[in-house]
Protein backbone atom coordinates (compact mmCIF):
# COMPACT_ATOMS: atom_id res chain seq x y z
CA UNK A 1 0.00 0.00 0.00
CA UNK A 2 1.55 3.42 -1.00
CA UNK A 3 1.27 6.08 1.28
CA UNK A 4 0.40 9.19 0.11
CA UNK A 5 1.66 12.74 1.97
CA UNK A 6 -0.17 16.15 1.89
CA UNK A 7 1.68 19.73 2.28
CA UNK A 8 0.51 21.27 5.36
CA UNK A 9 0.03 25.30 4.40
CA UNK A 10 1.83 27.67 5.44
CA UNK A 11 -0.84 29.75 5.21
CA UNK A 12 -2.40 31.09 8.42
CA UNK A 13 -5.84 29.77 8.85
CA UNK A 14 -8.45 32.02 9.62
CA UNK A 15 -10.38 31.35 13.62
CA UNK A 16 -14.36 30.79 13.24
CA UNK A 17 -17.23 30.22 15.92
CA UNK A 18 -20.23 28.39 14.48
CA UNK A 19 -23.10 29.65 16.94
CA UNK A 20 -26.95 27.93 16.76
CA UNK A 21 -29.29 30.49 16.24
CA UNK A 22 -32.18 29.45 18.28
CA UNK A 23 -31.40 29.50 22.18
CA UNK A 24 -28.23 30.64 21.89
CA UNK A 25 -28.34 34.06 19.95
CA UNK A 26 -31.72 34.29 20.12
CA UNK A 27 -34.29 33.64 22.73
CA UNK A 28 -36.31 30.54 22.11
CA UNK A 29 -38.27 30.69 24.94
CA UNK A 30 -42.25 30.41 24.76
CA UNK A 31 -41.50 29.04 21.20
CA UNK A 32 -40.99 26.24 19.62
CA UNK A 33 -40.10 27.52 16.62
CA UNK A 34 -39.01 31.06 15.92
CA UNK A 35 -40.87 31.55 12.50
CA UNK A 36 -42.09 34.93 12.77
CA UNK A 37 -39.42 38.19 13.30
CA UNK A 38 -41.81 39.49 16.26
CA UNK A 39 -40.75 36.27 18.27
CA UNK A 40 -36.47 37.08 17.54
CA UNK A 41 -35.16 38.41 20.81
CA UNK A 42 -31.10 38.40 21.41
CA UNK A 43 -30.61 36.80 24.26
CA UNK A 44 -28.84 38.98 27.12
CA UNK A 45 -24.96 39.60 25.95
CA UNK A 46 -25.08 38.54 22.80
CA UNK A 47 -24.41 41.48 21.22
CA UNK A 48 -21.23 41.97 23.25
CA UNK A 49 -20.18 39.13 23.07
CA UNK A 50 -20.31 38.54 19.53
CA UNK A 51 -18.63 42.26 19.46
CA UNK A 52 -15.76 40.60 21.63
CA UNK A 53 -15.30 37.35 19.41
CA UNK A 54 -14.93 39.41 16.46
CA UNK A 55 -12.67 41.96 17.84
CA UNK A 56 -10.71 38.27 18.72
CA UNK A 57 -10.19 37.84 15.02
CA UNK A 58 -12.88 35.09 15.23
CA UNK A 59 -15.24 34.71 11.65
CA UNK A 60 -18.64 34.70 13.15
CA UNK A 61 -21.00 32.52 11.59
CA UNK A 62 -24.38 31.52 12.36
CA UNK A 63 -25.93 28.23 11.62
CA UNK A 64 -29.48 26.57 11.96
CA UNK A 65 -31.41 23.48 11.85
CA UNK A 66 -35.26 24.15 10.97
CA UNK A 67 -37.22 21.45 11.48
CA UNK A 68 -40.51 23.17 10.95
CA UNK A 69 -39.74 23.71 7.31
CA UNK A 70 -39.29 19.80 6.77
CA UNK A 71 -42.74 19.41 9.15
CA UNK A 72 -45.01 21.82 6.60
CA UNK A 73 -44.99 24.48 9.85
CA UNK A 74 -43.36 26.62 7.87
CA UNK A 75 -41.22 27.74 4.73
CA UNK A 76 -37.90 28.94 4.02
CA UNK A 77 -39.15 32.36 2.94
CA UNK A 78 -40.06 32.79 6.64
CA UNK A 79 -36.78 31.37 7.83
CA UNK A 80 -35.11 33.42 5.73
CA UNK A 81 -37.39 36.76 6.92
CA UNK A 82 -36.33 36.12 10.86
CA UNK A 83 -32.54 35.50 9.61
CA UNK A 84 -32.71 39.33 7.41
CA UNK A 85 -34.75 40.40 10.49
CA UNK A 86 -31.99 39.33 12.95
CA UNK A 87 -28.83 40.43 10.95
CA UNK A 88 -30.60 43.88 10.78
CA UNK A 89 -31.43 44.26 14.39
CA UNK A 90 -27.63 43.33 14.86
CA UNK A 91 -26.47 46.05 12.39
CA UNK A 92 -28.85 48.55 13.83
CA UNK A 93 -27.37 47.86 17.63
CA UNK A 94 -23.71 47.11 16.72
CA UNK A 95 -22.62 47.94 13.24
CA UNK A 96 -19.13 46.08 13.36
CA UNK A 97 -20.75 43.13 14.82
CA UNK A 98 -22.28 41.14 11.92
CA UNK A 99 -21.94 37.72 11.70
CA UNK A 100 -22.03 35.66 8.16
CA UNK A 101 -26.32 34.46 8.32
CA UNK A 102 -26.10 33.33 4.86
CA UNK A 103 -27.76 29.93 3.66
CA UNK A 104 -25.86 27.43 2.36
CA UNK A 105 -27.95 26.22 -0.31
Amino acid sequence: MKRTTTSISTQPLNKAVFLDRDGTINSDEGHYYIYKPEDFVFNPGVIEGLKRLQKAGYLLIVITNQGGIAKGIYTREDMFKVMWHGQRRMQQRQKRCVPNWKSME
